[in-house]
């Protein structure tokens, strides 16, 4: 009977199970599988966690589940692992570490510069002692540590106060295609002094603190310094010597102890109250020297002669040689301006009034005849309110340009340094100014400038490096100063000419050659 039973519930699985009125399974009745509740599978996994808690923790109290949070951790590990892997693998890839090849300059990571010599790296001080070694311009090529550690080093070389911040390749080669260097001037060969004409360069003196500063302005667009109007002049003196300097240059003024002295400089509006600028002698260098005031001795003193209705455009004023002869025993006759007739007329000199027809009858005097040197007019004398006054990269006189918008801020600079800085902001491409303050010996107390890196210039003694910072260092040749970093078109370096008058004034640092380069560093 329970054998039939049996093999009936196994022949009819789907039927529903009996139930008495007791609720109890008939023994011959067929039984069917209820489907698993969410409760069901929810306890069998919370008793299966427990017991897990029981044997790994001793505890089944289930307050906390630190399974959980390792089993989680396990798996965010795992899923960073593997993506931290590959994106190593692809950066590897993309970027591997970087092999220089051939290159003679390298840079490490750290940004040690190293030249190859003789088939070993040489630590490098700076970049323009391992252009000089490499002999070409090149811009240093990154070299991973690995490729570093692989190669052979030698002992330290360079010049330790070489300039760092020379201009890149790229830098050369826009210059050389567009033919100019931020506006520096072809010097042929390597003789620097072919080629005289001055870059807009000054030295610039401050009436309040007398402080020198050199200005090297921007060579394409000068807005820092400005030129002034053909009759002004400026009063400069050193050790109790005055001079006037105009636009053309500067001329000694007489002192004041005699009649001359005092005819000249009162007839040029030089007294007390005038503005007096204390220069030192290696400023009044850059300005050039005009032929002192002179007036012949008084028994050679020509007749002035003014005439009475002078035509349009016409001279008022001449100076008869040799007065009181004929005409034809007269030496002729010299145009003067009002301020020369003046001068001499107050050293004794006869004049008269006459008309144009008598001066028709003489002769013009040869330039040799005339035998004194007189300011021609009254200038126009520059007053405190400008500042600073400037020799100029021609010789001439110049100002700084007070249109400039304020951008340095060093409260011990001169007050129109501070003063100065870039140009409006309407402009394109504005320029910024720096002013750094000069320790040491030299002359000059400030350099102010719109570089940004050292660059070449070149003066009558040669080739030179100048620094932003305001330092100067000789070269040795053309093909030293290629090498550190000027440009070249057909043959010819592209450098900005300066009167060494004006590069005298800053301090030198060591000369830039190869030889010096390869010397060992202590």
């Amino acid at each position: 009977m329970a054998a039939g039973d049996n093999n009936e519930n196994l022949q009819s699985p789907g039927r529903a199970l009996a139930s008495n009125d007791g609720g109890q399974k008939k023994s011959g009745a067929p039984q069917t599988m209820l489907p698993t509740t969410k409760a069901q599978v929810s306890g069998h996994k919370f008793l299966r966690r427990r017991v897990e808690h029981g044997v790994v923790t001793g505890d089944i109290r289930m307050i906390h589940d630190p399974l959980a949070t390792r089993r989680r951790a396990l798996i965010f590990g795992t899923v960073a692992t593997v993506l931290i892997g590959a994106g190593a693998g692809v950066l590897a890839w993309l970027s591997p570490e970087p092999d220089p090849g051939d290159a003679v300059i390298v840079r490490s990571e750290h940004g040690q510069l190293y030249t190859l010599l003789d088939g070993r790296y040489h630590p490098t001080t700076n970049l323009a002692s391992a252009r000089l070694l490499a002999g070409s311009p090149e811009d240093p090529v990154a070299i991973g540590a690995d490729n570093l550690a692989q190669r052979p080093h030698g002992i330290p070389v360079g010049i330790v106060d070489a300039p760092n911040n020379l201009p890149t390749a790229d830098d050369l080669a826009d210059a050389a295609a567009g033919g100019s260097f931020a506006g520096r001037m072809p010097v042929s060969g390597s003789d620097a002094s072919d080629s005289p004409a001055p870059s807009p360069w000054a030295g610039c003196i401050d009436f309040a603190s007398a402080a020198l500063s050199v200005v090297a302005d921007n060579p394409e667009e000068a807005f820092l310094l400005d030129k002034v109007d053909d009759d002004a002049a400026a009063l400069v003196e050193h050790d109790g010597v005055q001079w006037l300097v105009s636009a053309d240059g500067r001329v000694e003024l007489p002192d004041g102890a005699d009649q001359f002295s005092r005819a000249v400089r009162r007839g040029l509006g030089v007294n007390h109250d005038s503005a007096v600028w204390e220069a030192p002698p290696e400023l009044l260098a850059n300005w050039t020297a005009k032929p002192a005031f002179s007036v012949p001795p008084a028994e050679e003193l020509p007749e002035v002669l003014e005439v009475k209705a002078p035509a349009p455009d016409a001279n008022q004023w001449w100076a008869l040689l040799e007065a009181g002869g004929t005409p034809q025993e007269s030496r002729g006759i010299t145009p003067l301006s009002q301020l020369e007739a003046q001068i001499l007329q107050d050293m004794g000199a006869q004049s008269r009034r006459t008309d144009s027809a008598e001066v028709h009858r003489y002769p013009d005097a040869q330039p040799a005849a005339v035998n004194w040197n007189l300011p021609e007019f009254r200038p126009d004398l520059l007053d405190d309110a400008h500042g600073q006054v400037c020799a100029g990269g021609n010789g001439e006189l110049v100002v700084l340009n007070h249109d400039a918008e304020p951008d340095p801020d060093d409260p011990s600079a001169p007050s129109d340094l501070r003063e100065l800085g870039a140009p409006s902001a309407e402009a394109s491409d504005p320029v910024q100014v720096s002013t750094v303050e000069i320790s040491g010996a030299a002359a000059a107390d400030y350099f102010v400038s719109t570089r940004t890196f050292s660059h070449g210039v070149a003066s009558e003694h040669g080739y030179h490096v100048l620094t932003p910072s305001g330092r100067i260092h000789d070269v040795d040749g053309a093909e030293a100063m290629q090498a550190v970093g000027a440009p070249v078109v057909q043959d010819e370096l592209l450098v900005e000419e300066v009167s060494w008058d004006l590069l005298r004034l800053l301090p030198e640092g060591p000369s830039l050659d190869e030889r010096s380069a390869r010397q060992a560093r202590e």
